[in-house]
């Protein structure tokens, strides 16, 4: 019986990483001008354009914290993968601490906002993140 638990084990220690990257699996449809919702791991097609905007992840979050004092605002980055035209590009989205951010590609504006906000004494999982976000031209 405990080797069978430790193997049990073994198994979901390396299934993990697998349910970690992929937190959201169903596509948004998004239409220009209007704001949508995007889980890390979801991809948002924009009705009539040739464009599609991936959310993979959130490799920092140095935001100031609700609840603390700091001397800098912070940022978060985000890693997006913007299909245009069949062509895939790679893209830094960089929020500066609380304010909305801002990103030009090719025609495009997107005007975003990365949440949760963090607050003092709380970890937010990768998974927990998400992107209230507005394409325009």
């Amino acid at each position: 019986m405990k080797k069978l638990l430790i193997v049990i084990g073994f198994i979901v220690i390396l299934l993990l990483p697998a349910v970690t990257l992929s937190c959201a699996a169903s596509n948004v449809a998004a239409s220009l001008g209007e704001e949508f919702t995007l889980k890390v791991g979801q991809t948002a097609n924009v009705i009539d354009e040739d464009l599609t905007i991936n959310f993979e992840a959130v490799t920092s979050d140095s935001r100031c914290p609700t609840g603390a004092q700091c001397i800098w605002e912070g940022e978060a980055t985000c890693n997006m993968v913007i299909t245009y035209q069949g062509a895939e590009t790679e893209v830094v989205f960089t929020q500066p601490g609380s304010s909305t951010g801002q990103v030009t590609f090719q025609q495009y504006t997107f005007s975003f906002q990365l949440k949760p906000y963090p607050q003092v004494d709380q970890q937010i999982d990768d998974c927990d993140y998400y992107l209230d976000l507005t394409v325009s031209k």
